[in-house]
C-alpha cells in the first residue's frame, strides 16, 4: 500500500506540474500581447497595474513549477529507496524462513524433525486431554535398510528414505504428523484415534505401502517396516512415555515379524513384574 500511494502521489504531482507549465506559457504569451498594446496606446496606470500583476503571477507560476519538480525528484528518490528497502526485507524474511525450516525439519526428507515432532505431540496431547480424544503414536523402523546402505551406498539409501517419507505422508491424513526421527526411524501422530480397528487399518496400510518395491535408477529395492503403536491415554499420558512405549512395541513387531504391534497387547501378555 505504501508503494502504491507513493506512485500515485508522484503521478499527480507530475500532472500538476505539466498544467502549471502550460499555464505559465499561456500567461507569458498574454503578457507579451499586453506589453505590445501598452506601447500602441497611451499609458494607463490601470493597464500598467494589470501588466505588472500578470508578470508577477507568471513568476509565481514558474516558481511553483520548479517547486513541484523538486518535490517529484524527492519522491522519485524516496520510491527508489523504498523499493531497495523492500527488496532487503524480502531477502531477510526469505532467509529467516529458510533458517527456521532447517531448525525444525529434516534436511533429507523435509519432514518435521524430532524437535518439531515432540512439540506437536505435546500440543496434540493437551488438546486431546481437554476434549477427551484418543491419539495414536506410531514408531516405524525399516528392517533391512542397513543392507541397502552397505550394498548400494548412501546415495541410494537416501533416495529410499525420501521415497519412504513420501509414502508415509500419503498413508496418513493431512491433519496427522509424519516425522523422521533419525537414520531409518520415523514417527507418526494419528489424531483423534477412534479405536484399535481404525488404528490397525492405518498401520496395515503403512506396512503394505512401504513394503512395495522401490525403483532407484536401475535398481529395484524392497524395505520392510516394523510399526509399534502406543495409544493415549491407555498407554501413557506424557509424550515421552508414548514414544518409549511405541518404540517397545516396534521391537516386538520386528522380532515377531508381525508388521505392527500394539503396546497394550505386549503389556497384557507380560507376566507380573516382567516383560514378554
Amino acid at each position: 500500500m505504501k508503494q502504491a500511494s507513493l506512485d500515485r502521489t508522484l503521478t499527480q504531482n507530475e500532472e500538476v506540474q505539466a498544467k502549471i507549465e502550460r499555464w505559465a506559457d499561456e500567461l507569458s504569451a498574454i503578457n507579451e500581447v499586453l506589453a505590445e498594446e501598452l506601447h500602441k496606446l497611451s499609458a494607463s496606470p490601470a493597464l500598467e497595474r494589470v501588466l505588472d500583476r500578470s508578470q508577477e503571477l507568471e513568476g509565481s507560476i514558474q516558481a511553483s513549477a520548479e517547486t513541484v519538480s523538486s518535490i517529484n525528484a524527492g519522491l522519485t528518490r524516496g520510491i527508489a529507496e523504498d523499493k531497495k528497502l523492500t527488496r532487503k526485507l524480502v531477502r531477510s524474511n526469505t532467509k529467516r524462513k529458510a533458517i527456521g525450516r532447517l531448525a525444525f525439519h529434516d534436511s533429507l526428507t523435509g519432514l518435521p524433525n524430532r524437535m518439531l515432532f515432540d512439540d506437536r505431540l505435546r500440543q496434540v496431547l493437551a488438546q486431546a486431554a481437554r476434549h477427551g480424544r484418543g491419539v495414536a503414536v506410531m514408531f516405524i523402523d525399516l528392517d533391512n535398510f542397513k543392507a541397502i546402505n552397505d550394498s548400494y551406498g548412501h546415495d541410494v539409501g537416501d533416495a529410499v528414505l525420501r521415497d519412504v517419507a513420501l509414502r508415509l505422508q500419503a498413508s496418513m491424513r493431512a491433519e496427522d504428523t509424519v516425522s523422521r526421527r533419525g537414520g531409518d526411524e520415523f514417527l507418526c501422530i494419528m489424531m483423534e484415534a477412534r479405536g484399535e480397528p481404525d488404528i490397525a487399518k492405518v498401520a496395515a496400510k503403512i506396512v503394505q505401502v512401504i513394503s512395495a518395491e522401490t525403483e532407484v535408477g536401475d535398481d529395484k529395492l524392497t524395505v520392510k517396516p516394523s510399526v509399534g503403536i502406543a495409544v493415549y491415554p491407555r498407554d501413557g499420558e506424557a509424550a515421552s512415555a508414548l514414544v518409549t512405549n511405541a518404540d517397545t512395541a516396534m521391537y516386538r513387531a520386528k522380532r515377531a515379524r508381525e508388521g505392527y504391534a500394539f503396546f497394550s497387547h505386549i503389556a497384557a501378555q507380560s507376566p507380573p513384574g516382567g516383560t514378554a
